[in-house]
């Protein structure tokens, strides 16, 4: 069988960014007064956008995230990212016989470029 077109999704098909970001998500959290461990992330907030973040700690707290904390995690998640994200096992093999087939693909993602 041909295809026309592969559409991938990018986190847990082509790069897995949970652990790295739960991980700088919880670190920060931490340092700004509310601790919050690797698990504490995962469940809370994975999948979410990054408004249920200040919501939940507004809820639980009392107190509102700084006004630079988007910026200021987005940039510690982007810097993590160049420095130590990795492709999902297998996927470059798959992008490689894809291309040699002639097969386009692309990138569908609800994140930022």
């Amino acid at each position: 069988m041909r295809y026309d077109l592969v559409v991938f999704d990018n986190d847990g098909v082509l790069v897995d960014s949970e652990p790295l970001s739960n991980t700088i998500l919880a670190g920060y959290l931490t340092e700004l007064g509310h601790p919050t461990s690797y698990e504490d992330s995962l469940r809370d907030y994975m999948g979410g956008a990054v408004h249920r973040i200040h919501d939940l700690v507004l809820e639980r707290s009392g107190r509102r995230l700084p006004a630079e904390f988007d910026e200021e995690f987005h940039g510690r998640v982007f810097e993590a990212f160049r420095r130590e994200l990795e492709p999902v096992r297998g996927v470059v093999d798959v992008l490689t016989e894809l291309r040699a087939a002639g097969v386009p693909y692309c990138v569908a993602s609800s994140g930022r470029h």
